[in-house]
């Protein structure tokens, strides 16, 4: 590997090009020396674009007395001459070689501080890791869509839509795949029912733009997972329990259902992660292949390092991002709101538990659901959108929207509609 590198750095473009890339403690310290003298020698010659192992020799042999022991020396330019019997390869070739010398270095790390005793998630650590390193190769391979085909994916609309919801139709453009939403509210003020109705309304466009072989995931981290898939039946049927309990009797409930979401009737499906690693939420969206991911709640995801809770949550969310966009899913998250948020039908998303900047910022877009806790009030809720990178052209990016909710039937009915 040495040698490749020191050769393919004989070219300037190269030189600047991966130059900063280099792992200084995965490579020899002769071939440090030598990648010096070509950066001596390119500041030298600004004009020149390419060095020959002549040149570079001869340079070298110059600057010696000053610089370099007789062994030394001797060594250097044993290297230097050897160049000439090394084949020429490509940038790219030479970038993947960088990467799997960082990668194997960051790896051997990590293993050696897990058998000396620290205390880490080897798995998650190692899971991420690999992520980052194959994220970094998939980017220089993946070649950039042109501005014709880019223009008309945004002309066309297209993506995952909630259908029927005036708010979500008029104000927010269809969510695209590697996507990260969170969802805040108060505890026990209905996030439950608000993503059952959400989802339920994403199916036929996530049928029609990812296709049915790419389920929702509801990947359940809070309570008991066998209370979620009746409520996301009744936001589909939009129906109460006791009607459910018809269709099941005469045996119409799967096909009904699935009429009403336009979807497979197992096309949304509900997995428990309690107790799960950020590298066991991979591996199941390995398996799974989503176009849609549900996941309540993100703060209690373990595996995550972090100094305090708060860089742990901002990390949590940070992570699921990146799995967003490399595996491309639709991640939709919830998160709590705290006290100083309470009593208000538009809190502002700085009242979002355990951070004020965290979840912000590794977030396309935030929808807040707040609640008045006055009598009249017990079945009104607000939503609005203080980030929103989907916002409609023309529209406000920050539409603040009154919901009358049906919690015996999971339906949100938008006031004034």
């Amino acid at each position: 590997m040495d040698l490749r590198l020191v050769k393919g750095m004989m070219k300037r473009q190269t030189f600047n090009l991966l130059y900063p890339m280099i792992p200084r403690d995965l490579v020899s310290p002769h071939t440090l020396a030598i990648l010096h003298w070509q950066r001596a020698y390119f500041r030298t010659y600004k004009g020149v674009e390419e060095i020959t192992p002549k040149a570079l020799s001869e340079y070298v042999g110059l600057r010696k007395k000053d610089t370099l022991g007789t062994e030394e020396f001797k060594l250097t330019l044993q290297l230097i001459k050897r160049l000439d019997s090394v084949p020429d390869q490509s940038n790219h070739s030479l970038y993947e070689a960088l990467i799997e010398e960082r990668f194997a270095g960051q790896m051997g790390k990590l293993v050696a501080s897990y058998q000396s005793g620290d205390e880490i998630d080897i798995i998650a650590e190692g899971s991420d890791i690999a992520r980052t390193y194959s994220s970094m190769r998939g980017i220089q391979l993946k070649e950039t869509a042109n501005i014709e085909d880019i223009l008309k994916s945004m002309e066309s609309r297209e993506g995952i839509v909630v259908e029927g919801v005036p708010m979500f139709e008029e104000y927010f453009e269809p969510f695209q795949e590697g996507m990260s939403i969170c969802v805040a509210g108060r505890p026990d003020r209905g996030k439950t029912t608000l993503l059952s109705f959400l989802v339920t309304r994403m199916a036929r466009t996530a049928v029609e733009y990812c296709g049915e072989h790419r389920p929702i995931l509801w990947l359940v981290n809070e309570g008991h997972q066998d209370r979620i898939l009746p409520r996301i039946y009744q936001a589909g049927l939009s129906c109460t329990l006791d009607e459910m309990y018809d269709m099941l009797h005469a045996g119409t409930l799967r096909d009904k259902y699935a009429e009403a979401i336009h979807a497979p009737s197992d096309y949304i499906k509900v997995l428990p992660i309690h107790g799960k690693t950020m590298a066991d939420i991979e591996l199941i969206v390995q398996n799974e292949n989503p176009s849609v991911v549900v996941i309540d709640m993100v703060e209690h995801i373990g595996g995550v390092q972090g100094g305090s809770k708060t860089e742990i949550v901002g990390n949590t969310w940070e992570k699921l991002r990146s799995l967003a966009l490399i595996y491309g899913f639709l991640h939709i998250g919830t998160a709590q709101i705290s006290v100083e948020g309470s009593d208000n039908l538009f809190p502002d998303y700085s009242s979002i538990a355990w951070t004020k900047t965290a979840v912000q910022g590794y977030t396309d877009m935030i929808l807040m659901m707040g609640n008045r806790e006055l009598e009249g009030y017990e079945n009104i809720r607000g939503l609005s959108s203080p980030k929103n990178k989907s916002k409609v052209q023309g529209k406000t990016s920050y539409p603040r929207i009154e919901f009358e909710v049906d919690f015996d039937r999971c339906m949100f009915y938008q006031k004034g509609d």
